[in-house]
């Protein structure tokens, strides 16, 4: 496959987060709490994009791990949003990369979560990105073309480096990471 590595250019770029949408593959790495007003923000970033691009994609979602909880508020913003957007994907995967029992307690929770409730779509919880690659990599290749998985891992890469940077030059780079 090989081939020059694709470069994306982030929607959206916070201390906590940022969103970048190559070719049909939207990826989203999170690295902190996320507050209620940039949740909303996603969420009309999302409905707009759909409204725009109503083909199908797929949906690469990284988590970092992180010790805040969410308020009501804003899990209610996220399962909006997902509800609203599940019928525009072909596949998804989350990430969620934590280690010991809280990571393995996060991702079992998302994965019954996801039994329960099933999106119309095949989904999977990851606790590491090339294994949400090698299962999302044919969906990835239906929609947006031959890619190198490794590619793919880089983007990944990037986008958490734009956040990174984004905590630096604010000042909010966590002392314990």
């Amino acid at each position: 496959m090989g081939g020059q590595r694709p470069r994306v250019r982030p929607d959206r770029v916070t201390d906590t987060y940022a969103i970048a949408i190559w070719r049909r593959l939207t990826m989203w790495v999170v690295d902190g709490h996320t507050p209620l007003d940039e949740l909303e923000r996603l969420r009309a970033l999302a409905l707009a994009r759909m409204k725009e691009h109503p083909e199908k994609g797929v949906s690469l979602i990284v988590l970092h791990g992180t010790r805040s909880t969410m308020s009501s508020e804003e899990r209610r913003s996220v399962t909006q949003m997902i509800d609203q957007t599940k019928h525009t994907r072909v596949a998804s995967s989350t990430v969620v990369l934590g280690r010991g029992v809280i990571g393995s307690l996060h991702r079992s929770i998302l994965t019954g979560m996801s039994i329960i409730a099933p999106p119309p779509h095949p989904v999977r919880i990851c606790a590491d990105v090339p294994a949400a690659i090698e299962f999302l990599h044919p969906y990835i290749e239906a929609v947006a073309g031959p890619v190198d998985p490794l590619h793919v891992e880089a983007m990944i890469a990037d986008l958490h480096g734009e956040v990174c940077a984004m905590k630096v030059r604010l000042g909010t780079v966590d002392a314990e990471a």
